[in-house]
């Protein structure tokens, strides 16, 4: 109970930096949109913020050196708020690119702030339990984000004071905690690149899930709108994001815990399978359906789409030595931010094409297939680890690279280390 209480101040700040992202996330394309942006420039801006992402995560291990965790994310959330309402004060596609980019950027040191942080406050015997919870709370608030904007137009001033309110409350739980702050990490330059021929199937996966995923949750909302009464389109947006959520939600656990019974690659194959026979039945009848039968099968997409990350950092951990756990987890990080920074632009151009809004769904039916028929050949052609040394799957979101030197192996397998480690890519 005392590990729970000295993480409430971190979660209570992610649960408002996350109403926060889950608001912007639905209004910046339909904004841009109604700024009469192209869909491929819309694909660009969101690449922006997953430059910034990348940009974030690189530079988060030396501000937190050299300031702490606390004045890092202080500094960051003043970063974000100052251009979340900047995008309301000058509505300009030029503008908001630049923002965005710093958006990404402060995003990325804010969560490396709080996750590094809660690592070091935790005890290892309750770190799992916790981070649950506070994974949880996140994806929670991400959801509620959209839902509370509901009826608003997407550049309503309103949207984007409400974005600086509740990065601006993110503030207060942190700088009022009693929890002290932990040591100030030691950075480690190492390079981890050497890696990716370790478990190469772990790094084409975290490149698919960051280039699709990223680029359908940035240009779902442009989706909709074809679909969807003009009075209705943040209604239907905001619908659609939470359905796709819901489903990843959902499917988690069962199919992490399939992969902690048989080889994480065929799980991988088997997700992208349920993704793409749901993204190629939206893309050949989405017209013909309701909005529910719509709503439905985007939570299915979901389901197979946002699931497959966290199977793949486990597949890397399997097949790391121990000490390589922690430069790993950072490259697979890294991957999945260089597809999130390609795939908005790509599928973008894809919707700017003839295929329209619905090329959204083409493109993304092809990739899942090729990410499926990848992992049934590696299957074949490399063994699955013994299952004695196959680390036990836990739930994992992309974040950032600031980590604790955890190795998810159980407690017995002497796989969690208890030092404050951060490293850098």
């Amino acid at each position: 109970m005392i590990a729970y209480r000295a993480a409430l101040p971190m979660v209570f700040a992610i649960w408002f930096l996350q109403l926060a992202g889950g608001i912007l996330g639905l209004v910046t394309p339909l904004g841009l949109g109604e700024m009469g942006v192209s869909l491929s420039n819309i694909g660009l801006v969101a690449s922006l913020y997953a430059v910034g992402f990348m940009a974030g995560a690189l530079s988060a291990p030396y501000w937190i050196s050299r300031i702490g965790n606390i004045r890092c994310f202080s500094m960051a959330a003043a970063i974000c708020c100052i251009s979340c309402l900047s995008m309301d004060m000058w509505q300009h596609p030029g503008v908001w690119a630049v923002l965005r980019l710093l958006i990404g950027l402060a995003f990325s040191l804010m969560v490396t702030a709080i996750e590094s942080w809660m690592g070091a406050a935790i005890s290892p015997a309750q770190r799992g339990g916790v981070m649950s919870i506070y994974h949880l709370v996140a994806k929670a608030a991400l959801l509620l984000g959209p839902l509370i904007i509901i009826g608003n137009a997407s550049l309503d001033h309103t949207n984007y004071v409400l974005s600086g309110i509740f990065l601006a409350a993110a503030l207060i739980p942190v700088c009022i905690t009693k929890q002290n702050e932990p040591p100030r990490p030691v950075r480690d330059n190492k390079s981890i690149f050497s890696l990716i021929h370790t478990a190469p199937s772990a790094v084409i996966g975290a490149f698919f899930a960051g280039a699709i995923n990223s680029a359908v949750m940035a240009l779902l909302p442009l989706f909709m709108q074809p679909f969807s009464r003009a009075e209705d389109v943040t209604l239907y947006a905001a619908l659609a994001l939470a359905a796709v959520n819901v489903g990843g939600l959902i499917s988690q656990w069962p199919m992490g815990w399939l992969s902690d019974h048989m080889d994480r690659r065929v799980v991988v194959g088997i997700t992208a399978i349920i993704a793409a026979v749901a993204g190629a039945i939206i893309f050949f009848f989405a017209e013909l359906m309701s909005m529910s039968v719509l709503l439905v099968l985007l939570g299915i997409w979901g389901a197979g789409s946002l699931v497959y990350y966290g199977i793949c950092v486990a597949h890397g951990v399997d097949r790391s030595k121990k000490e390589q756990i922690t430069q790993m987890m950072s490259l697979l990080l890294f991957v999945w931010a260089t597809g999130a920074v390609i795939g908005p632009f790509v599928l973008g151009l894809a919707m700017n094409s003839l295929l329209g809004v619905k090329g959204l769904f083409g493109v993304v039916f092809i990739l899942h297939l090729f990410l499926a028929f990848v992992m049934i050949v590696r299957n074949s052609s490399r063994a699955s680890p013994p299952e004695d040394a196959q680390a036990d799957w836990h739930p994992t979101l992309p974040s950032t690279v600031a980590m604790i030197d955890i190795d998810p192996r159980t407690p017995d397998e002497g796989g969690i280390q208890g030092k404050s480690e951060t490293h850098s890519l």
